[in-house]
């Protein structure tokens, strides 16, 4: 028997009932073990495919990266600073950065197409949409730093964030899924040094 669990706080909820039905003696069937009885189905899921769901995904992962560069874990980002309208705080994480690396990689092997204009994805459009992310996120952050020398600061990493971004999505694409976990702090400053990726 196992599980999965998003986050370490829930792994008590999520273990008891299997420790209630192991100390009850309770066993799997044969047949429960042998995966044919399983089919597994994978289907396109449903919903459409519009640059602006990558948009926020580029957004969200500069976000996440300099955060990452600035010795965070996981960052408190509302998605949409500086845009219109009002915007509940999230909390983004490595696992929301690979989810956005991932499904982005997936929309340029895929030259996925979106619903509205019919543009499809490849690397230059998810360049631009990342350069752009980048200029909006530094015009608000320089209106709301302390100081020059912390816009500064912000500013480098946020660059470097850019350029991780950009590996990121090219290593994805190409099926390595190497956890930006696994990078030393020098890997990142050699990939932020680097002419860009794609």
């Amino acid at each position: 028997m196992r599980g999965w669990v998003a986050h370490i706080f829930h792994m008590q909820t999520a273990a008891d009932p299997f420790k209630g039905l192991h100390a009850a003696g309770w066993k799997p069937t044969p047949q429960m073990a042998n995966p044919d009885n399983y089919p597994l189905e994978i289907k396109v899921p449903d919903g459409l495919i519009t640059l602006e769901g990558t948009r926020r995904n580029a957004r969200m992962l500069l976000e996440y990266l300099e955060g990452w560069l600035n010795g965070r874990g996981a960052k408190g980002i509302d998605t949409l600073a500086g845009k219109p309208g009002v915007h509940p705080a999230l909390m983004e994480d490595l696992a929301t950065a690979r989810i956005s690396v991932a499904q982005t990689a997936q929309r340029i092997r895929h030259a996925a197409k979106d619903a509205s204009t019919g543009q499809a994805h490849d690397f230059a459009l998810v360049k631009q949409l990342l350069k752009q992310e980048l200029e909006s996120i530094l015009t608000a952050l320089k209106d709301a730093a302390p100081s020059q020398a912390a816009y500064c600061q912000a500013e480098e990493r946020y660059q470097k964030a850019l350029k991780i971004s950009y590996q990121w999505i090219k290593n994805y694409t190409e099926l390595n899924f190497r956890s930006l976990g696994s990078y030393t702090r020098a890997d990142l400053e050699r990939i932020a040094a680097q002419a860009d990726a794609f």
